[in-house]
């Protein structure tokens, strides 16, 4: 003897098929052209007597062509100016692997910046003898130094 889940199961079940069957055969339906054609001129109608139109699924009104949006401004570069500034870019890109153009972005600075310290901080060189420890401390001072002269200039201008 069945228990009343089970027979409560098997009719889930046979109500989930039959719903299956009928979605299947309505998608093989063809389609009526006529219906396509009012669906068209409902819409037409609509637009030149309604006005817009806004469905909530979409949130934009019918009839108006998507709005364009102007790309964002350009972010500020500059190059660099006095003989320090230019020592600065030529020692960060020298040690970073990755050379800064002639007019840099914050951006590009910060990633020159980034690998050369990566590169160089003396956390790097703790098994190494002191000698090559004092090396790595002195040329990330020096890298550091640079990334700060270069990064002032960037923002006061």
């Amino acid at each position: 003897m069945r228990s009343f889940i089970e027979i409560l199961e098997d009719e889930i079940r046979e109500d989930l098929k039959r719903e299956m069957r009928e979605e299947l055969e309505f998608a093989r339906r063809p389609v009526n052209p006529q219906a396509i054609h009012a669906a068209g001129r409902l819409e037409t109608w609509l637009a030149s007597h309604v006005g817009p139109v806004t469905f909530k699924a979409a949130r934009k009104p019918y009839g108006e062509p998507p709005k364009r949006q102007s790309p964002p401004p350009p972010p500020p570069t500059r190059a660099p100016e006095t003989t320090e500034e230019m020592v600065a870019v030529a020692l960060l890109s020298r040690h970073a692997g990755h050379a800064l153009s002639e007019r840099f972005t914050e951006a590009e600075l910060k990633t020159v910046w980034r690998k050369a310290a990566l590169k160089t901080h003396p956390d790097r060189f703790t098994g190494a003898d002191s000698v090559t420890l004092m090396r790595a401390t002195a040329l990330f001072r020096e890298l550091a130094s640079a990334y700060e002269l270069l990064s002032a200039k960037s923002v006061a201008a």
